[in-house]
């Protein structure tokens, strides 16, 4: 060897624009993460005034009114409601937006499901003298593995559709098997009414961002354009497509796919998506007289709301103001329930819950805990069944939704003892 050649390559650009890359990564996840915070705070700072505003109207529609108050009172509660269903909306879409909304998948009871959302809605239905209708094929699987929560969204946001748009008729709900191969099975779901119809023109239209087939129509009928665009990213994630057939004057027929399982199992495990169907509301109430309820709550207002909501039922019920509270009460005192607030200070709802079931390992007791809060978000829920709580219910407060879901747990509890 008479010689050597060295090869020099300056890589300081390169390094440089790595490093500019990892920084802009790291500047985008860290906004990311803040707008995740913001979202989840502005749903517990919003909701927590919105439940104060509803509960003491309906306090206040319980007491002696003359006709012409009691209207007052509705008139503002339904307003109260349409700017929760508003925020529940913009929270949504931000949230879907961002990529922050994953989907959960648990074995379900699709009949049920269906069941629970269109006797629902039948409330308002019958508000406009309209009929509704629930037809299931008897190919549709009972038990399926998927997201019932978003499922039922969907489902709530058609259906609402088309009573708002539908003056007489009759509104139908139709399910049945689209394909299917071996587990995986695709469901159709379409939601028919006899409305005022959409032309041709603005059927794509619908589906996009604050947007109405017409511009009158938020003055006519009411809403944002918000929830057809959430049902259409909804659809998208559970493996589907919505689309809609109509005729202007003649009516809609809105339809959509989703993507699911088929399930395990014989009988449901999980409470995470509670169904009320055909529940005895007489004989429940009977069998819940006199319970002892712990209430943990750090919003005084909220707490005296909730308390005479409670005692209306009949019921004992002990309140607190914080998590090492609610823990000292379980630990020396029997209760049938505890509502537990998940944003508390000293010590917040979860970790309470969790000091809680500890104990429980080494007693083998077991006390129904159910998360109140006015912190909404899907991933809120999660995190309050995985900290070991049996149930949740959302604030504003629904008192019918609170009793029945306190009554069932409670059940369920007492069937396992017998």
């Amino acid at each position: 060897v008479t010689g050597s050649v060295s090869i020099i390559q300056d890589i300081t650009k390169q390094k440089r624009t790595q490093e500019m890359l990892l920084q802009a990564k790291l500047a985008a996840e860290e906004a990311s993460n803040a707008k995740s915070l913001f979202l989840a705070n502005m749903s517990h700072e919003v909701r927590t005034p919105i439940n104060t505003v509803i509960g003491m109207i309906d306090l206040t529609l319980d007491s002696q009114l003359n006709a012409e108050q009691k209207e007052n009172l509705e008139v503002a509660k339904d307003a109260s409601v349409n700017l929760l269903g508003l925020l529940n909306d913009i929270l949504d879409l931000s949230r879907v937006e961002a990529g922050k909304i994953s989907l959960e998948y648990i074995e379900f009871h699709l009949h049920n499901v269906a069941q629970s959302v269109v006797k629902g809605m039948s409330v308002l239905a019958r508000n406009k003298n309209l009929e509704t209708k629930l037809i299931v094929h008897k190919e549709v699987p009972q038990l399926v593995e998927g997201d019932p929560v978003r499922l039922r969204q969907v489902l709530v946001n058609l259906l609402n559709n088309a009573i708002k748009f539908t003056h007489k008729g009759t509104i139908t709900a139709e399910i049945k098997v689209a394909s299917q191969d071996g587990d995986d099975v695709i469901i159709l779901f379409s939601v028919i009414d006899e409305g005022i119809g959409i032309p041709k023109s603005k059927q794509e239209k619908i589906f996009d961002i604050f947007s109405q087939a017409d511009d009158s129509t938020t003055r006519r009928f009411g809403g944002t354009g918000l929830g057809l665009a959430i049902s259409k990213r909804l659809t998208e994630m559970m493996g589907g497509r919505i689309w809609v057939e109509s005729e202007e004057g003649r009516g809609s027929t809105f339809h959509f796919t989703a993507r699911l399982k088929l399930g395990k199992h014989s009988s449901l495990a999980s409470v995470n998506e509670m169904e009320f169907v055909d529940v005895d509301e007489n004989a429940l109430r009977e069998r819940l007289k006199g319970i002892k309820v712990l209430l943990a709550e750090d919003n005084l207002v909220n707490q005296k709301i909730a308390v005479k909501v409670l005692e209306k039922q009949g019921w004992l019920v002990v309140a607190v103001e914080n998590g090492q509270d609610a823990v000292d009460k379980v630990l020396h005192e029997n209760f049938d329930v505890v509502l537990m607030d998940a944003n508390m200070p000293i010590l917040d709802g979860l970790e309470a819950t969790k000091l809680i079931r500890d104990n429980e390992r080494k007693t083998g007791k077991h006390v129904p805990i159910i998360a109140l809060t006015a912190r909404a978000m899907q991933d809120d829920k999660m995190r309050c069944l995985n900290a070991g709580m049996d149930g949740y219910v959302a604030k504003p407060i629904n008192r019918k939704e609170l009793f029945l879901t306190i009554g069932t747990i409670i059940s369920k509890g007492r069937e396992k003892d017998e």
